[in-house]
């Protein structure tokens, strides 16, 4: 089934590697920053999760912190407009609303994203 994160604050190393293996993120705009230093076997889920080459020398080699509108904008991110937790967590509730009314057979779901990530760690 797919998952969502909610992120109130800042995700730095295992928190931002927790974010990206979820398949949508939202993050508040105003509070909190991504990012952290990462060992070898993280960038296999760095390059299946940031598509943009310039992002991740960002992250990886120069340890940037990212806060959330510039992460939607390096496409980490689905979503930063949040302006309170509580916004947040409404904002993150609504996609899985709609994700459960399309009855998602879990075994085809879960065979899909079991593809991806082998490929990625290929």
């Amino acid at each position: 089934m797919p998952t969502i994160a909610a992120l109130p604050g800042h995700a730095a190393v295992v928190g931002f590697l927790l974010e990206l293996s979820h398949d949508y993120v939202l993050m508040r705009r105003d509070r909190g920053d991504i990012g952290l230093t990462f060992l070898d076997y993280f960038t296999a889920l760095m390059r299946s999760k940031i598509g943009s080459a310039s992002a991740r020398r960002d992250i990886l080699l120069a340890g940037m912190k990212v806060k959330g509108e510039e992460a939607v904008r390096m496409g980490i991110m689905d979503s930063a407009v949040h302006n309170s937790e509580e916004s947040m967590f409404e904002a993150a509730v609504r996609p899985g609303e709609q994700l459960v009314k399309r009855k998602w057979n879990g075994e085809v779901y879960a065979e899909i994203i079991a593809g991806l990530v082998r490929s990625s760690f290929s």
